[in-house]
């Protein structure tokens, strides 16, 4: 873009968004969730209870899959908020190359 203050907006849209804090909420809530079932599944296990027998391998299994659901959005936390951080970096240039945040120029004269 070749217009400073468009490619401002730009970012500031694109920023607004904040997408890396939904992944690690889902990484956070699905890690929770995956442990408490986890420890609900040693628990059953540990017991030895004839009729949770069957369910247990199934808990396992669910498990195993919200903490890998969770690792998966980790993940893409991590890369999103790569992106983000360049593009609040981006976005400070401009500010500074705009004098956004010089109060000596935002002054009346």
């Amino acid at each position: 873009m070749s217009d400073p203050r468009g490619e401002l907006e730009h970012l500031n849209e694109q920023l607004r968004a904040r997408a890396s804090v939904r992944h690690f909420a889902h990484a956070a809530v699905s890690a929770m969730l995956g442990l408490l079932v986890a420890g609900t599944v040693g628990k059953e296990a540990w017991d030895g209870a004839p009729m949770t027998e069957g369910l247990v391998p199934l808990l396992a299994a669910a498990a195993t899959a919200a903490l890998l659901y969770a690792a998966v959005r980790y993940g893409l936390g991590r890369a999103v908020l790569g992106t983000e951080l360049a593009q609040f970096d981006r976005l400070l240039g401009l500010r500074r190359a705009l004098h956004l945040d010089d109060p000596a120029k935002l002054l009346p004269r």
